[in-house]
Parts: C-alpha cells; structure tokens; sequence
C-alpha cells in the first residue's frame, strides 16, 4: 500500500512507481517536474501551476501530496540543492536537466523516500544520454549525505536556509540576526492549513460542526487548525468553515466593526476579511466590497455567496482610479494592501526567488496612493484601518508615516502585528488611524 507522512518535517513515501495510478498522465515525479519547468519559464506564480496541474491530472489525497512536496520543495531549497550540484558537477548542465537534478537532489537530501526509489524512478524523467551523468550525481549525493549536510550547516543563512541574500541583509537590518534565522527556518517548513467557524451560518449546523473538530485543534473560539486530513468538503460548500490564517483577523478585530454601520473594504477579494467585517456586523448596515480585477471579483461574489453574507455590495472599482464611481461616507474603510508577501512566504513558496529589491518601495508608493485615494470616500471622525501581510517596515508603519506626514487632519490609532517567529501565524500589519 502506498502511504506518504511527515517525519521531523521531512515527507516520507512507502515507494516510487506505486505514486502512479490510471487516473494520471504522469508520475507524481514527472508533474512536478512539468510544474517546476513551467515554473521557471513563465510568470506565474507557484500555487497557481500547482491548482493547474492538479487539475490536469485529476491529482488527489496522496498522489496531490507528493507533487505538492516535491514542487515546493524543490523551489524552497534550490540554494541548497545548487550548493550540492555546483560540488558534484564536471562540466556545464543543460537547463532543463538542471530541474531534473534539483528535483532528484532535493529529495536525497529533504525527503525520507526511500533512496532507491529517488535515484532510480528520477533517472528516468532525464534523456538517455544524460542518465549515466545524472545517475552519478545522485549516487554521490546519496553516499554523502552526512557530508553534505554538514557543510550545509556550515554555509551562510542564504544557502543554508535558502534565501535571497538581499532579504536576508534587509531582514537582518529590520528585525535582528535570530529573527531572520528564525523565519528563513519557518518559510521552509510545511504550512498548517487554518480554518474558522462561519458565525453567519446555521447555529445548530455551526455547534455540530463545532463537536466534530478536536478541542486541542482550536486556536480562539472560532479559528482551528486542520489536522489528519482536509476538512469535510461539504463544510467549505456549503460555507460552515472558511479556510483563512488566524493572522488575517487582526486587522478586521482593530477596524471593529458595529452592526448598522457603512463600510468600504477597498481591496476585498478573496473575500475572508469582507465576511470577518459581516459576521461583526451580524449582517446587518452596508459593506461595499471593491477590487480593481474581474476575475477576482468573481472568486469575491462567490466566497460571499457561500458564507452567508447578506449586507455587502460587489463593486469592480480601480482604487488608484480617479472614477470610484457613486459611493457614499463611509465610517470605516479597510485597505488590505497589495504587498510584498514577505509575511506569507511559508504558503507563497516561491515569493522569495519573484521578489525583486526595488518592489518594496513600488508597492509603499501604490499602498501609500491607494490610501489618500480611499480617504475621500471617509466620514469625519471615520476610522481607516491599513493593513499588509507583510512583515516589512518601509510598506508598513513606514506607509502611515508618509501619510500622516502629507496630512493634518489624521492621527495614529492601534495596531495590530503578527510575527511568524514568535506568533506561530503568518505574517501580518494592521494600523488604524482616525479622520478629524
């Protein structure tokens, strides 16, 4: 039988042809080598390649997990992994045998499958006249894994932790050496998988919900953490449970808000927060929820739907526009800003490799417009809460430094933070601040 588990996060699979069955294409090995290539040649972002290869090849329960593993994996590790080839190569490396090496070494060296298996069942997924040539380099990685791994220890935190040695400097700067240690190990970890309770749904569906999940499992009254398995599918379809981080409920619990109230959520989809501010207002007032893209306003309507929401209006608006159209006083507006990610990196995998030195200041400046634009659209005496998952300074209290410094009529309410190193949530800022 086929099994696949983690140990001292590492994943552990029972065999190497067994991953195949009739309902795919491909080997779980040869998807995510496809996923990983595809990776590398477009723009797109790693959760998106891996939604579409599992659409492709009908990927489910274990099959799904091991293509998860080895994708992000491998995209998690690839200094590591290059530190082992770079020592191992004679001679130079196609590009597309390079992911065929990095997926085979990652493997050896971050993984419990058996090494037979890795060596023989990844040798394949290479023409034939590299096999020989790839087949050495696993042998050898194999033999000297204890090796390796200690001169792995021993290499600096951007190879050892694999990350970009311009986060690690700016990290470094911000937040202390043990803490950008400490959240280099956390982005290399397999992510926990959050839900909540939907107060806006059934009360007597929500409390047998509620006996079914371990007490342990909860983390406050309605967040618990997914353990043993997905949560039952027909709690996601028909919006008993939504799947969300507790670390997004920070800036929804500082906006406050009051049933009757009228609200703006100007960067609202996928919708979590939205339905957050709905819950607290019992469905009662008004919430327009706004998004400058179509595609992500269907994803909005359609998690709204789900979740009960009843009091909130779907608008397609560009917050950086000059026509938001008709829109009323608002007594408070969220702005979940588009950001840098940096404090998701543990679920966006491969954020870490996209980003680039001279985004942060990109995204501060569009984070900073987004909220001098909202603000006209705020009641006197209303509240603006800005918020980020992003655990850097210069898109954050940065951000509300460069406004209030622009503006008079403005003063600095609570905040709200989550640091993955010491929360144990992802990443997130939120700032209120209050309209004279």
């Amino acid at each position: 039988m086929f099994f696949i588990s983690v140990v001292k996060d590492r994943i552990v699979c029972s065999g190497c042809c067994l991953c195949d069955n009739s309902a795919m294409s491909a080997s779980p090995r040869q998807i995510a080598l496809d996923a990983l290539r595809d990776w590398d040649d477009t723009s797109r972002y790693a959760d998106e390649i891996l939604a579409a290869q599992t659409k492709k090849h009908l990927l489910a329960g274990s099959n799904r997990a091991l293509v998860q593993e080895l994708f992000y994996g491998t995209l998690r590790r690839l200094e590591t992994v290059d530190f082992v080839i770079e020592a191992l190569r004679r001679g130079k490396i196609s590009h597309q045998a390079l992911w065929v090496l990095r997926l085979g070494v990652y493997q050896l060296l971050h993984t419990e499958i058996a090494e037979h298996a890795v060596v023989n069942e990844t040798v394949r997924l290479i023409g034939k006249n590299q096999r020989g040539f790839a087949n050495a380099i696993f042998r050898n990685t194999q033999r000297k894994k204890d090796e390796f791994l200690a001169q792995i220890a021993a290499q600096p935190l951007a190879i050892r932790e694999s990350h970009p040695e311009f986060l690690i400097e700016r990290w470094t700067d911000q937040h202390g050496e043990a803490a950008t240690e400490a959240i280099c190990q956390w982005n290399n970890k397999p992510s926990p998988v959050y839900a909540r309770l939907n107060p806006l749904a059934d009360p007597e569906r929500i409390n047998r919900v509620r006996s079914e999940i371990e007490p342990s499992s909860f983390v406050n009254d309605d967040f618990f953490q997914i353990k043993g398995g997905p949560v039952h599918p027909d709690w996601i379809a028909e919006g008993l449970v939504y799947i969300q981080d507790p670390g997004t409920a920070g800036a929804c619990e500082l906006l406050a808000a009051k049933p009757g109230e009228t609200i703006l959520d100007a960067c609202a989809a996928p919708g979590g927060k939205t339905a957050l501010l709905a819950a607290a207002m019992q469905n009662e007032g008004k919430i327009i929820a706004a998004d400058c893209s179509e595609k992500r306003i269907g994803r909005l309507r359609e998690n709204l739907d789900r979740l009960h929401v009843s009091n909130t209006e779907i608008r397609q608006i560009d917050s950086l526009g000059d026509d938001h159209g008709e829109l009323p006083e608002f007594d408070a507006i969220l702005v979940d800003a588009p950001c840098s990610n940096t404090g998701v990196m543990r679920r966006r995998v491969d954020v870490r490799w996209r980003l680039q030195p001279q985004e942060f200041q990109q995204h501060a400046n569009t984070q900073l417009a987004i909220c001098e634009a909202v603000l006209q659209h705020l009641k006197p005496g209303g509240r603006l809460i800005y918020s980020t998952c992003s655990i850097d300074r210069e898109e954050n209290e940065a951000v509300i430094d460069r406004l209030l410094e622009n503006r008079d009529d403005l003063a600095r309410l609570g905040s709200h933070q989550t640091l993955p190193w010491t929360d144990g949530f992802d990443g997130s800022f939120a700032r209120a601040i209050c309209l004279a």
